[in-house]
């Protein structure tokens, strides 16, 4: 059976046609609105500056969320995600009078914050808004800076273990301050949290893991001339972890499928007839008056039970046999209105049908209304789907049919119906392929291929065997204790359980093959991480070290501080501080690397000439330019700068020397000369952008 995997979401559910339980709301909707607010508004310490306030709410999959948004004066404003009990899941400032770039210049800057400063303001914050079992680990966050914007991508622990959350945060460089925060997860699980404390030791739990890895010989690469390379890659991409409780091996991709088969059966199609405890009302003090005129707004307004019954009453919408799926209320400010969007779906043997509608939350006067049918046929599968898919290729591809064969490997993953590989000597070489899906009555549903007739392919002779690479494999994964997300359908509602288990962590899933010659494991690139060091640089290259620490500069071994500067060295160089990495060496990765360039607006199509020298003059209109200060150099007859050779300057390139000499980008060399047409150095090039990125 082909597996796809299944992204364990609501909104995945509710595209299988599953109905969530429909949670109880109390009947005044801003009693609700109000406990909450007040504990968003301790957790994020908003004071009573914002003049205007209001809150819109959801449920989606059954699971209530709350959206609060302040606006004051200068554009200030801030909105802020939470569960109904008030926990923030998401969260964005706009400062007052904050401008936003739109001059399309790029103009990076040295850092206002240091790095300690930075993770000190985050990690501030996330102690506000995480759980009291929840931490974050900044020191393995992925951190990247960006103009006036540090970022982190991290993952959330759970009793100082491994979990499925992570987050993101966002700080104004400038402010020292938190702007924005995402936690990927929708901070609701179900059932409690797992004790952090294993009954099956640790070397038990790898066994039962590390035993279920299957690896297959196959040919991968082979393009640009290139010979197509043998690896062993996993026969499949499930996740599996042992329990750490019972020892059990659990498959969670099948696992989801199983949620899946149970959603289609319709096997949680039932109203829950309970509700959790309601808020209970605030005491005195908390809001200020401004927010409590915005929580007053809900007064008056529906709760889901009161539209759902006023919608089904209406007899032209024809919602009989239709269950409400989510629903999610919205504010608009110009016309003081909530309004309400409902999705239904009704089930029809195995189709779905759906139908969604707006309606004034206060009145329940029908707003908006449309229907669809089903959006997927159910295809065939197994030996079905592969005799149809073979037997379509031997008749439109007959010079190709023999060089076929059904491909169940890691690269058919996530993807419906057959994958026919081609085979070299009776090895399957995946990157050649005829993927079909045909209908239940045998008709073509999607079809997709590739094929290059000159692939050369390496030999298989002095290839490591495959128990080696089982060890070599099994070596480069290690495996670790730590929270998984397990699938469940539990009080009618569909989620996930946390569950104690012994898994492979974040460096394992970066390990895709092992090289069939060599023996050695094969990583993805973005396991070696960001930073920047070189061979050749000692401490006297002060300037070079600290754009390193920055992550500006190039990804290579050696620096090479005196090779003649070319152009596509001065934009990989010039990119990397936005935080793009390219090496112009790669004649693969020019393209992209100029892409980039040209939206970063450091130079024009009709500029690129890769190889190109790049003189010293040239690299200083190139930052000018890039940055808006050239609008200004262009000038004529208002600058005067103090170079020796000032003389020697054309004159198109004159206020550019002096803008450049009056911003501290060049100062002369030991003579006072600037040298405007001699060939510029990488070390030369580097030692003017350190000083652009530090101008006043």
């Amino acid at each position: 059976m082909k597996r796809k995997l299944i992204a364990l979401t609501m909104a995945g559910m509710l595209a299988l046609g599953t109905a969530p339980a429909v949670w109880a709301q109390p009947a005044d909707m801003s009693v609700q609105a109000e406990e909450a607010a007040r504990r968003v508004k301790q957790a994020l310490s908003v004071g009573d500056e914002y003049q205007d306030f209001h809150s819109e709410y959801q449920e989606n999959g059954g699971t209530p969320r709350w959206s609060f948004f302040w606006t004051g004066e200068g554009g200030a404003s801030l909105t802020a995600e939470a569960t109904a009990q008030g926990k923030v899941t998401g969260y964005n400032l706009r400062l007052p009078n904050q401008e936003s770039k739109r001059d399309g210049s790029f103009a990076p800057q040295a850092p206002k914050m240091s790095d300690g400063q930075a993770d000190q303001a985050a990690q501030e914050f996330l102690g506000r808004v995480l759980s009291d079992e929840e931490s974050v680990q900044l020191k393995d966050a992925w951190r990247r800076r960006n103009g006036e914007r540090i970022y982190y991508s991290f993952d959330i622990e759970i009793n100082g273990l491994p979990s499925p959350l992570s987050g993101q945060i966002y700080l104004d460089d400038r402010q020292g301050r938190v702007v924005s925060f995402w936690r990927t997860d929708s901070g609701d699980y179900l059932g409690e949290i797992p004790s952090a404390s294993p009954k099956i030791q640790a070397q038990a739990g790898r066994q039962t893991l590390q035993e279920a890895d299957r690896l297959q010989l196959e040919y991968a690469g082979g393009e640009q001339g290139e010979k197509a390379s043998l690896r062993y890659a996993p026969v499949s991409q499930d996740t599996l972890v042992t329990d750490a409780q019972s020892g059990r091996l659990l498959n969670l991709t099948e696992l989801r499928l199983d949620v899946q088969r149970r959603a289609t059966e319709g096997g949680a199609n039932k109203e829950a007839s309970a509700a959790d405890d309601a808020a209970a009302p605030a005491g005195d003090g908390g809001l200020s008056q401004v927010e409590q005129q915005g929580v007053d707004k809900l007064k008056g307004v529906m709760g889901v039970q009161q539209l759902d019954a006023k919608m089904r009453a209406m007899s032209e919408l024809a919602l009989e046999g239709f269950q409400l799926d989510d629903s999610a209320y919205y504010y608009d400010k110009d016309k003081n209105l909530y309004s309400c969007r409902m999705s239904y779906a009704k089930k029809d043997g195995k189709n779905y049908f759906h139908k969604n509608l707006t309606a004034d939350a206060q009145t329940g006067e029908l707003q908006q209304f449309y229907s669809y049918g089903p959006e997927e046929r159910t295809s065939l599968e197994g030996e079905a789907s592969q005799a149809k898919a073979q037997a379509f290729v031997e008749k439109y591809f007959p010079q190709r049919a023999q060089q076929v064969a059904p491909y169940e490997g890691a690269g058919a993953y996530a993807q419906e119906g057959t994958l026919l590989a081609r085979q070299h000597q009776n090895i399957p070489y995946p990157a050649n392929y005829y993927r079909l899906t045909f209908g239940q009555e045998g008709d073509l549903i999607s079809f997709s291929s590739r094929w290059e007739e000159e692939v050369q392919f390496d030999s298989p002779e002095g290839i490591v065997d495959g128990q080696s690479a089982l060890e070599s494999w099994r070596e480069a994964r290690p495996v670790e204790l730590a929270y998984a997300a397990l699938p469940q359908i539990q009080n009618d509602r569909y989620g996930a359980q946390l569950v104690l288990a012994y898994q492979y962590g974040r460096q394992a899933q970066e390990v895709y093959a092992v090289d069939a010659k060599t023996g050695r494991a094969l990583t993805n690139q973005s396991a070696q991480g960001e930073e920047i060091s070189y061979a050749d640089i000692s401490g006297q290259d002060k300037e070079i070290l600290a754009l390193a620490q920055l992550g500006v500069g190039y990804k290579s071994k050696t620096f090479d501080k005196k090779k003649a500067l070319t152009q596509a060295d001065l934009l990989s160089f010039l990119v990397s501080a936005n935080g793009d990495y390219y090496d112009a060496q790669q004649k693969d990765q020019l393209d992209a690397l100029y892409e980039t360039a040209y939206g970063l607006g450091i130079l024009t199509r009709g500029q690129r000439n890769e190889t190109a020298s790049v003189t010293r003059m040239q690299v200083v209109k190139t930052l000018l330019d890039m940055s808006g200060y050239g609008k200004a150099a262009q000038i004529p007859g208002i600058f005067t700068c103090s170079f020796a050779d000032a003389a020697a300057i054309a004159a198109e390139d004159y206020g550019y020397a002096a803008v450049a000499q009056g911003l501290g980008i060049v100062r002369g060399d030991g003579a006072g000369r600037l040298s405007p047409q001699a060939q510029a150095t990488r070390e030369q090039m580097a030692i003017m952008f350190y000083h652009f990125m530090n101008r006043a």
